[in-house]
């Protein structure tokens, strides 16, 4: 096992590469936790996955889960809004909307 040059811990490289470091949960069944976390209560999913999965899960693991990805994909969608925002297609137009509480800002592809 090679260690840290900084911290002397040991570390796994096909952790990295697998998506499993720092983590007890495999990719796949943090998606699911995300899934059944959204679509119900966290209690509710929880039983979900003993259910469909086998997987006896705490309830703030489906929390904590389906929370974690929800803020990866709201972190995801606003940089990609500001880079759209930055650096607009030639293809699409800006169109502002003002709502009582925000305003948006939608682009739209233009037919030419």
């Amino acid at each position: 096992m090679p260690a840290c040059d900084r911290c002397h811990r040991g570390q796994f490289p096909i952790d990295v590469e697998l998506d499993v470091e720092n983590t007890e949960l495999s990719p796949g069944v943090r998606r699911m936790l995300a899934t059944v976390g959204q679509q119900a209560a966290f209690d509710q999913g929880r039983q979900q996955m003993e259910l469909l999965a086998g997987l006896s899960v705490t309830t703030k693991a489906v929390e904590r889960t389906a929370e974690a990805i929800g803020a990866d994909i709201e972190r995801r969608q606003q940089r990609e809004l500001a880079q759209a925002l930055q650096h607009p297609s030639p293809h699409t137009r800006r169109r502002h909307f003002a709502f009582p509480t925000a305003v948006s800002t939608v682009f739209e592809r233009s037919s030419t």
